[in-house]
């Protein structure tokens, strides 16, 4: 039983670590690109 529970534990974590991690980059990313190209925010407007 417990190390059933701990391979789910083990399984939730990894999908949250890689949620966060991905936000992480994906945030990151589009700070970088909007702070790079401003030209973009005018275009769109």
């Amino acid at each position: 039983m417990e190390v059933k529970t701990m391979a789910i534990i083990m399984r939730s974590c990894k999908f949250y670590c890689i949620l966060v991690i991905g936000g992480l980059f994906l945030i990151s990313h589009l700070k970088a690109s909007d702070s790079a190209k401003p030209d973009r925010k005018y275009v769109k407007e």
